[in-house]
């Protein structure tokens, strides 16, 4: 039994510290959603702060949270009870930063920038946290004119990064080392006709120069050419380590692979990624010492999460590649950005500002793309204005990538000021055309500010080359396309998109509204599915009100679908679907059952009732459901996880988290899988590797959805 009284201190990735708190604050701040899992936490009095996932009894509580059942005992998973001491909440203390420019400056490298935000107001006033010590129990805000030239960078345990050690650790000892040599990974790419005008070149040496250029042309159009445009099939990505054979290094060929990459790197976009992955991996095979590819093929990997199948090999393979470009001893760029993107993947921004300010302070010469990862990282925080502060610093003639120009644009909508945004995404486009992520928000501005038929010219880019996002992305393209042409009042197309962007995130209840609606739209003029249209204007309804909150008003709604169309599964599975978010497993049961004799071969729905049965502890009944469809060609991936829930269930969470790693190792993962296992893995204490599956967990989608969509679509 836990010691009466145990109290922790917690601090939020805004840097404010709360606490002591008892564990039923703790809890009542997870269900709040103010505590998410990216804090890190300490016993108070004397303990030291760690990961708060690394601390069993509120890790579980986080893993409850996501997985929805942080509703009655404490701790879902097991664990005895614990004896509470009511705490009070500490007042709200808001952390900034302010950095002026000539603190912040890296030699040379930035002279003669301006680190003006464009459009942005003044603070009247800097402010800076004060780092607390062990008595104290809140920030406090300061003004920088009575704490002097204070700004710093919030630490995970570092009380030594106050203002002035930013700027010292930013700007180290002049020392001259061979990871402060130029690097080709983020300068901007020399155009080479004006290259020739930089020097007299004879008409021999300006023909070849142009048979290279053109030469270069080809190759990168056919590389960045869409998949499904060639007619080829579009596989899951699964990072993968490099098959270095002893003796056969090709120092050579393994730096034209990677000046290969380049190009596709820098795009920014999935297939972009996609290839420069193929292109490192190849870099790494011909000389496993080239530490720029294995650090770049990481960052790739990293980039490519949302389009990826993500096994329980993903996070292990990534922290390899990291962990084999950190052992060649020289610390480059490249190590500190594959570094910095894993930490905010996994929700650590504080940890990447902390990775790049380390790296400054030895570094005196650094790369401005460390100005990119700091803003990054303030942005992952909510930090805007600090964010600002720092992507200023980055010369506009040194942007390599129109990430650089995408980020300025997030920024600008956090700060309110839409216009500038827009103007930044528009840039991003000109220095790349596909660019689809720009588009994409460019067209969510438009929306919201009433006037989508604007976007229309984005939107058709972005559906004419669906594989340049991720599914997610691509799922809120297809829902806003879809928008735009029930505006214009073609119904028929509209609701072909709204149907795809169900199917890429099928539990996102914006778009199932609008496919209910639309549906019913469609078929209230043609008498043979004036049932049907009823049945889809109930749904619509019942979706609605299930968004607003209101669940009782829902199943009646649901009933009310059923109603009118006895011979329809879904409104079946709707109403199960409201039973088990009530707990009611009876009622969940019975209409999941006659749900799933309607559709016999529909995998989702016998799942949702293969579930129910193993919550019923009938076992013989679930696993009759699993072996018939072990004959079926359906996912395999969701039989996989009721298998594991099964045995979970029973108490064999070796055997279940057997099936749950078969389950992720398919082509198409049931997304739920992630949680189940992460679950699974709290249960036997297994907190290091939990919440990178509870990371995993927040991806609600199937990958392989879009990859099979995006397949049909290249045969059609």
């Amino acid at each position: 039994m836990a010691p009466p009284g145990l109290h922790y201190k917690v601090k939020l990735s805004s840097g404010r510290i709360l606490g002591p708190l008892d564990l039923l604050r703790i809890r009542l701040l997870i269900q709040k959603n103010q505590i998410i899992g990216t804090e890190i936490a300490r016993e108070y009095p004397a303990g030291d702060w760690k990961d708060i996932n690394l601390i069993p009894k509120i890790a579980e509580m986080l893993i409850a949270h996501a997985s929805g059942v942080l509703k009655g005992r404490l701790f879902p998973f097991g664990g005895e009870r614990e004896d509470f001491v009511q705490t009070e909440l500490l007042p709200e203390a808001a952390v900034a930063v302010s950095i002026s420019s000539e603190e912040l400056e890296p030699t040379s490298v930035m002279s003669g920038f301006s680190a003006e935000v464009p459009s942005m107001a003044e603070e009247s006033h800097k402010i800076t946290p004060q780092v607390e010590d062990d008595e104290e129990t809140a920030t406090q805000l300061v003004p920088s004119g009575e704490a002097g030239r204070t700004a710093s960078l919030v630490s995970l345990d570092h009380e030594d990064l106050e203002p002035t050690a930013v700027i010292d650790r930013m700007v180290g000892p002049p020392k001259q080392r061979i990871s402060e040599e130029r690097t080709v990974v983020f300068q901007r790419p020399v155009n080479p006709i004006q290259a020739l005008s930089r020097k007299k070149l004879g008409s021999r040496s300006v023909l070849q120069w142009l048979i290279i250029v053109i030469t270069i042309g080809v190759i990168a159009q056919d590389f960045l050419a869409p998949k499904e445009n060639r007619g080829e099939k579009i596989g899951p990505i699964r990072p993968q380590l490099p098959a270095y054979s002893e003796g056969k290094t090709d120092p050579t060929q393994s730096a034209k692979a990677y000046a290969e990459a380049m190009p596709f790197y820098l795009a920014d976009h999935v297939v972009g990624y996609r290839r420069a992955s193929e292109k490192f991996l190849q870099a790494a095979n011909f000389d496993i010492n080239n530490v720029k590819a294995l650090a770049l093929l990481a960052s790739c990997y990293l980039n490519l999460i949302d389009s990826s199948n993500k096994d329980e090999n993903y996070f292990s393979t990534v922290l390899k590649l990291i962990e084999m470009s950190r052992a060649k001893v020289v610390d480059l760029p490249e190590t500190v950005v594959a570094d910095a993107e894993y930490y905010m993947t996994v929700n650590r921004a504080e940890s990447a500002q902390i990775r790049v300010v380390e790296y400054t302070k030895l570094h005196r010469n650094f790369d401005p793309i460390m100005f990119y990862y700091l803003a990054f990282a303030f942005y992952q925080r909510g930090d805007a204005r600090s964010a600002a502060t720092f992507i200023a610093k980055f010369p506009d003639d040194k942007i390599f990538s129109p990430k650089v120009y995408y980020l300025r644009g997030l920024i600008s909508e956090k700060l309110g000021d839409e216009s500038t945004a827009i103007e930044e995404y528009k840039k991003a486009i000109r220095l790349n055309k596909d660019h689809m992520r720009s588009r994409l928000r460019i067209t969510e501005l438009l929306n919201s500010a009433g006037v989508l038929e604007q976007a229309a010219p984005e939107l058709e880019a972005i559906t004419h080359k669906p594989t340049f996002l991720s599914p997610r992305e691509l799922a809120r393209a297809y829902y806003l396309h879809a928008q735009l042409l029930r505006n214009a009042k073609k119904w028929d197309l509209a609701l072909a998109d709204i149907e795809r962007a169900v199917k890429l995130e099928k539990g996102n209840s914006d778009y199932l509204l609008e496919l209910y609606t639309l549906r019913a739209k469609s078929g209230e003029s043609l008498k043979s599915v004036q049932k049907e249209a009823r049945m889809y204007f109930f749904l619509g309804e019942g979706q609605r009100q299930l968004k607003e909150g209101n669940h009782q008003e829902a199943l009646s709604y649901f009933l009310q679908a059923r109603h009118v169309n006895i011979d329809s599964h879904l409104p079946l599975v709707k109403i199960g679907d409201m039973f088990f978010y009530l707990n009611d497993i009876a009622n969940a049961r019975m209409n999941y059952e006659i749900a799933a004799k309607k559709v016999p071969t529909n995998i989702e729905v016998w799942s949702k009732y293969i579930n129910v049965l193993i919550l019923s502890f009938d076992w013989e009944e679930a696993q009759k459901a699993m072996e018939r469809f072990r004959m079926l060609p359906v996912s395999q991936s969701a039989i996989d996880k009721a298998a594991g829930d099964m045995y979970g269930k029973q108490g064999r969470h070796r055997e279940a988290q057997a099936y749950y790693k078969k389950a992720m190792a398919r082509d198409i993962i049931d997304p739920e899988v992630y949680i189940a296992y992460a679950r699974s893995l709290m249960v036997t204490k297994n907190y290091k590797e939990a919440p990178s599956f509870l990371t995993l967990s927040l991806e609600r989608q199937s990958v392989s959805l879009h990859l099979s969509l995006l397949s049909a679509r290249s045969r059609c």
